[in-house]
């Protein structure tokens, strides 16, 4: 859904999200483990919630642009 949403928001930085998703999935089968939730948390922080703010931050940006 990243590399789709990043298409069609012509966003290239939201693809490559994607392809992190999808390399960090790979690394978590093929070398299983108890680390596998450390890793996964650390996914979860540079792949959901960082960009996540920087989504919200542009939101509030075009909205205070809008209302002047």
């Amino acid at each position: 859904s990243y590399s789709v949403s990043g298409e069609i928001q012509q966003m290239n930085w939201f693809k490559f999200i994607s392809l992190g998703w999808w390399s960090g999935g790979i690394l978590l089968f093929i070398f299983p483990g108890l680390h596998s939730l450390l890793v996964f948390a650390v996914m979860m922080i540079c792949f959901q919630l960082i960009p996540g703010v920087i989504l919200y931050r542009r939101f509030k940006k075009i909205i205070r642009q809008s209302n002047v």
